[in-house]
């Protein structure tokens, strides 16, 4: 299985991050570079042109990568897993706007307008979310209230919001995989 793995804002990907490593375990990892100071449709591009050229099966991503994952998920029809999921980018990455510093030490400058250009979560993909009770940047419990008729999903209780519990959830993500295989099967305009 091919898996593409979506870091989060002001992140980057890490081959040796414990996801990263933890989701080697069930296939073979690819990782993109996001840079969320661009517009969404620029990002939306990449990451499916790395979907396609990879021939990926399975999206998993965290936060900023769990929405863009819910996204392109769905654009492309490929499952996901958003962990811990930014839902509305306009209103979580406000608070970033102008210049700032990420993870790694790099200068960014976040604009309003390109925070216009972001979309809400996407509600009508096939999709798994993974959520930490003690994420101190998003409410899991909102976004389980919101996210509950539309998708599965596990909360996890303590934890953080770079998620603490990524080996406790390998099975649900091979169980998921698995009944996704059938995701688009059975519409009702199928021939």
């Amino acid at each position: 299985m091919n898996i593409l793995y979506i870091h989060g804002f002001g992140s980057c990907f890490n081959q040796n991050s414990e996801k990263v490593r933890a989701l080697s375990e069930i296939g073979e990892v690819f990782g993109i570079e996001i840079d969320y100071t661009k517009l969404f449709t620029d990002i939306e591009v990449a990451i499916i042109g790395l979907i396609i050229k990879k021939d990926i099966d399975l999206i998993v991503g965290t936060s900023m990568g769990g929405f863009c994952a819910s996204v392109t998920g769905t654009k492309t029809g490929v499952p996901f897993v958003a962990i811990n999921p930014v839902l509305e980018p306009v209103k979580t990455l406000s608070k970033y706007i102008g210049d700032g510093i990420d993870f790694s030490g790099n200068t960014y400058k976040l604009e309003r307008k390109t925070l216009s250009s972001y979309p809400s979560f996407s509600l009508n993909g096939c999709g798994l979310i993974l959520l930490d009770r003690g994420d101190e940047l998003i409410d899991s419990n909102q976004t389980a209230a919101i996210l509950d008729q539309y998708y599965k999903i596990r909360i996890f209780d303590h934890g953080h919001h770079r998620f603490a519990h990524i080996q406790e959830s390998l099975d649900d993500i091979r169980i998921f995989n698995i009944t996704s295989l059938v995701y688009g099967f059975g519409a009702e305009n199928d021939l």
